[in-house]
């Protein structure tokens, strides 16, 4: 169990208006089927998506049992709530019965698809939420709020960084040796914590990104994938010794005081057994530092004798001229070969650009690199805000609606089809769903008086993301 787990109760991670909905569904509902899925793509490049975030959801809500006395913590909140000042309606007995039957676990079933999964139809259920207990109908619609904000988010940064991966492995299979492919795998790096709206949102989103990339500086990701997953740091991610602008600045005196700074991470790498460091690049004058410093034989030298592999960074201005300007610099002063594909490949040093990324600005300068007869191995790219904090539910128009309910022992499709708005219509219940695939992620079991959780390793959700 994760060290932050709860319940649906003591969260109160639900809409305000789910409360009444138990009074609401059609009398004698016996049971219902809602679905979530994503209606359309993130890119018309690209539509494939990954689906992730469900083992979360289960470990965060699902594990930690409701109590009577979280049902009455919950009431003192809910009966001031009303706007006219009459006690919220409010599922007490259903609540209550989840802790006298069930033991104060949600008594849903939730299958899927595994997670990692990489699909290409829209509008047709990834999971399908179910409740067969006819005074608990409501439950679905209740834990949407927590459900699918576990599902979206995740599963739309694992797209981004997905389709990040996609266009690189592109570039790679243009520009790059075989036997350097292995350099794909950190060449998206996440910068994106201090961006996101919580340190929650950095976790997940940044475990996310972790099924393509190993590269990321989001440790509240690295520190959730190893309690979730139990998975060796090693095997999950890494980073590597990087300065920021302070650590360079606060030598002052300009030039002088960068080199001063350059040439002590040199020293500090050296020390400590660092073999690759990143150098902010743009404090002063990015040009000058790029041809006057990068390019002075005698910090090449101390670079080299040091065994150290360097990479620049830029951290400012165009990204497709800062990156160009660097490799053509670079070409020079630390010299290069040339592939057996044609394109030009630095000796010993590197670039990353992480100022201002998103899908389609790594997509322009990948170009732009190509272009230029350069392999792409020489850049890697780093993403912040264009990775965790730039998507919304809407960037996929993810959505949980119920498409089956069984009344007088009958069941009956049940849709959404708004005339106002044709893209916002629901699941056609009558469509074939292929579940070739599908696991039970939990399930509420009777007989044995638990939950039945479905488990597998992080290693193995991220092989489904590679295949």
């Amino acid at each position: 169990m994760l060290l932050f787990s709860t319940n649906i109760l003591q969260s109160f991670a639900t809409d305000a208006y789910k409360v009444s909905h138990f009074l609401q569904l059609p009398k004698n509902t016996q049971a219902v089927r809602f679905y979530i899925a994503p209606r359309h793509s993130l890119r018309l490049e690209n539509e494939n998506y990954i689906v992730f975030g469900i083992k979360y959801f289960i470990e965060k809500y699902l594990k930690k049992p409701l109590t009577y006395q979280d049902i009455e913590d919950t009431k003192n909140i809910w009966k001031f709530f009303n706007l006219d000042g009459v006690s919220t309606t409010f599922p007490e007995e259903g609540f209550k019965k989840i802790v006298s039957k069930y033991k104060g676990l949600l008594p849903i079933k939730i299958v899927g698809v595994k997670e990692g999964s990489i699909l290409n139809k829209y509008n047709i259920p990834v999971f399908i939420i179910s409740v067969d207990d006819l005074d608990l109908v409501w439950l679905p619609g209740f834990i949407e709020t927590a459900l699918q904000r576990s599902i979206w988010y995740p599963s739309t940064v694992a797209t981004i960084s997905y389709n990040v991966k996609q266009d690189l492995l592109k570039a790679h299979k243009t520009s790059v040796s075989i036997e350097n492919y292995s350099t794909l795998k950190n060449q998206l790096h996440d910068f994106g914590a201090r961006g996101a709206t919580s340190g929650e949102s950095a976790s997940i989103g940044g475990l996310a990104h972790l099924l393509n990339f190993l590269g990321t500086d989001t440790m509240e990701a690295v520190y959730l994938g190893y309690k979730l997953y139990n998975i060796p740091i090693r095997e999950l991610a890494n980073s590597i010794t990087a300065s920021e602008h302070s650590t360079v600045t606060s030598w002052g005196n300009k030039h002088v005081g960068e080199r001063e700074a350059l040439l002590n991470m040199i020293e500090t790498c050296k020390k400590h057994g660092d073999s690759v460091f990143a150098f902010v690049s743009d404090s002063y004058d990015y040009f000058y530092t790029v041809d006057k410093l990068w390019g002075d034989p005698q910090i090449i030298k101390a670079i080299q004798d040091a065994n150290l592999f360097p990479v620049v960074r830029p951290d400012s201005g165009d990204p497709v001229e800062v990156v160009l300007y660097a490799l053509n610099s670079l070409s020079k002063s630390w010299g290069y070969t040339t592939n057996e594909k044609g394109y030009k490949v630095l000796n010993t040093i590197r670039i990353i650009q992480g100022d201002g990324m998103n899908i389609e600005r790594i997509s322009t300068l990948i170009d732009a690199i190509l272009e230029h007869k350069y392999s792409v191995e020489n850049v890697s790219f780093g993403m912040g805000g264009g990775l965790l904090q730039n998507l919304n539910r809407d960037s996929m128009s993810w959505s949980m609606k119920m498409y089956k309910l069984k009344q007088n022992d009958e069941w009956r499709d049940i849709r959404k089809i708004p005339v106002t708005q044709q893209d916002k219509e629901s699941y056609n219940p009558q469509n074939v769903v292929d579940d070739t695939d599908w696991v039970t992620h939990y399930q509420w079991d009777s007989e044995l008086s638990e939950p039945i959780i479905y488990t597998e390793s992080f290693q193995d959700i991220r092989k489904r993301t590679t295949t």
